[in-house]
């Protein structure tokens, strides 16, 4: 994950992700200051496989 920031040109971006399955949400939030207040300047988001969860043995005989 990336920790929020302020870029060189004063936009802030904020990204991360959902872990839903079988697709995650990752997004990415661009905001411009205008006024004292942030506005949303841009929006993205992606709907990639999710990562493969390991799964141990004693949390597979949990689910029995």
């Amino acid at each position: 994950m990336i920790p929020p920031a302020v870029d060189s040109s004063g936009m802030l971006r904020l990204s991360g992700n959902i872990p839903t399955r079988p697709l995650q949400i990752d997004f990415n939030l661009l905001f411009q200051n205008v006024g004292g207040s942030w506005r949303l300047y841009g929006l993205s988001v992606a709907t990639p496989a999710a990562a493969a969860q390991s799964v141990t043995p004693q949390a597979e005989a949990s689910k029995r």
